[in-house]
């Protein structure tokens, strides 16, 4: 198995927005990126998944529940650093 989609996704993420999110463990299947995060003092589960139309979704996972908090879909690769800042603003995470 190859984890090239991954590995771009992680570098299309700039550093800035991983350490702001205080991203953590991050892991990775074929065409997902994996981490966990604090986005206002919650412990999360962040997946980054590029979909067939080479657009990424975006699923926020209370780390305990298991609940989904958000999803954002349809994330162009020019607002993906954007969309995961929104991240730290957005009161349902």
């Amino acid at each position: 198995m190859t984890y090239q989609v991954a590995h771009q996704t992680r570098d299309q993420i700039e550093m800035g927005v991983l350490m702001s999110l205080g991203a953590r463990g991050l892991m990775s299947d074929e065409t997902t990126l994996y981490f966990t995060a604090k986005p206002r003092h919650r412990l999360v589960m962040v997946a980054v998944e590029l979909t067939p139309a080479d657009t990424y979704t975006i699923t926020v996972t209370n780390k305990k529940s298991g609940k989904v908090l958000h999803e954002a879909v349809d994330v162009y690769v020019d607002m993906l650093n954007r969309t995961l800042l929104d991240l730290e603003s957005n009161e349902s995470v």
